[in-house]
């Protein structure tokens, strides 16, 4: 069972690897021209991001225990699965090159001033090598162990916020704010939409009670039912988590900062908590943030390697490597653990080392980031979370009817 991750710790994943974005780019994203009524477009993506839960799970129902690379190959043939893979690889190391970037800018903003960026993106290094050397479930564990601590610390904080709300700066809501939040759905989707990252880990999820059961076997008892139905809430459960942080990182800023101090903050959420005081003892939280931000970005940075390493490691696989067991109910898994770990070693940390290495040569500035993330990251985060996912799901969940209605006529 070494090289299987539980859906919980997935789920525990992508939450806290999305809460650099959710705390330092997303206020001001949904606060532009001092508009105060951002927090309605989070409303509208949690309906957004349901859909999307629910057309992974139609991926994870019809493909359950199949790598991404044998799921696309029975779609659309190895060739151009491979070469799909190959354009995933190639965008994971861009995340990487941002994260990291976002890493040094946020330390050397915040908390570390005075400290050169090859001290911080050294630092950086070793811990990615020392996580890679423990394997990707390590990785997964350690968000899952962090994740419920940092929730609910930032809970605490919010609740002791309150008291400094001014709802006087949050604005009526009309039926054009209505409208302009529409347009400002993508820059909550870019963030989650690393949901689909679970399509890299479909060979690897523990086969629990509440994975669903093949659609070839036999109708649903009233047990196996209700097993779908909790890994569905699952799903929808995570999507609910995330749009809850989201909600409360843009009211925090917004009732705190004011919508003119939020669009031009770098770090509205950091600004915000600095005035913020526990029974007029406890205070500086701004530092606890920052340190949830580093944590975060040093998760993004783990699981993205881990992602392109995945993808090179399809890409390039041996032809006899692709044939899938005879066992259809065992999880096909076409890399070994020790492999894994061995390809992380020695693809993920010179990866990382090269990007740090650009990010230190090329001094990338927080201007340059948030142009990069505007002008490229965002158009292709929704292009490789949306399009490839979305047509999966909609696939699966035709073969699911399809397959259905064969197996009520043969009955």
């Amino acid at each position: 069972m070494e090289n299987k991750v539980t859906l919980r710790q997935f789920t525990y994943t992508f939450l806290l690897l999305s809460i650099t974005p959710i705390f330092s780019s997303l206020p001001g994203l949904l606060a532009p021209s001092g508009d105060s009524t951002g927090y309605v477009a989070v409303l509208y993506y949690g309906v957004i991001g349901c859909v999307f839960a629910w057309l992974m799970y139609q991926v994870l129902y019809v493909y359950r225990g199949y790598s991404l690379l044998e799921i696309l190959s029975d779609l659309v043939g190895t060739v151009i699965a491979k070469f799909i893979l190959l354009v995933y690889a190639l965008w994971s190391v861009l995340v990487i090159l941002f994260k990291i970037g976002s890493y040094a800018t946020l330390l050397q903003t915040t908390l570390l001033p005075t400290i050169s960026a090859d001290i911080l993106l050294g630092f950086l290094f070793l811990l990615c090598v020392y996580a890679f050397s423990k394997g990707s479930k390590t990785i997964l564990r350690f968000s899952e162990f962090l994740f419920l601590p940092a929730v609910f610390f930032l809970g605490i904080l919010f609740l002791f916020a309150v008291p400094s709300f001014h709802t006087e700066y949050l604005k009526t809501i009309s039926i054009s704010s209505l409208t302009d939040n529409l347009r400002r759905i993508p820059s909550i989707a870019s963030i989650g939409g690393n949901l689909m990252l679970l399509l890299f880990f479909l060979g690897n999820i523990e086969h629990k009670p509440e994975l669903p059961c093949d659609i070839n076997e036999a109708p649903d008892t009233k047990g196996k039912q209700k097993s779908h139905q909790t890994f569905q809430i699952r799903l929808y459960r995570c999507i609910l988590q995330f749009t809850l942080l989201c909600f409360a990182s843009i009211l925090l800023s917004l009732c705190i900062n004011g919508p003119k101090l939020t669009e031009n903050f770098t770090y509205p959420i950091y600004q915000s908590v600095k005035g913020v005081s526990i029974l007029s003892t406890f205070e500086r939280f701004d530092a606890f943030i920052t340190l949830i931000c580093i944590v975060s970005d040093f998760t993004a940075v783990c699981v993205f390697a881990f992602i392109s390493v995945t993808c090179f490691s399809f890409v390039f696989q041996k032809k006899e490597q692709e044939q899938p067991k005879e066992d259809s109910s065992a999880p096909l898994d076409v890399v070994s653990p020790s492999r894994k770990t061995t390809l992380l070693l020695c693809i993920g940390a010179p990866l990382v080392l090269i990007c740090c290495c650009y990010v230190y040569l090329r001094k990338i500035t927080q201007y340059e980031l948030d142009e990069y993330f505007l002008s490229y990251m965002m158009p292709l985060n929704l292009i490789f979370q949306y399009v490839l996912p979305t047509l999966l799901g909609i696939v699966c969940f035709i073969k699911r009817i399809s397959r259905g209605k064969k197996g009520n006529q043969e009955a």
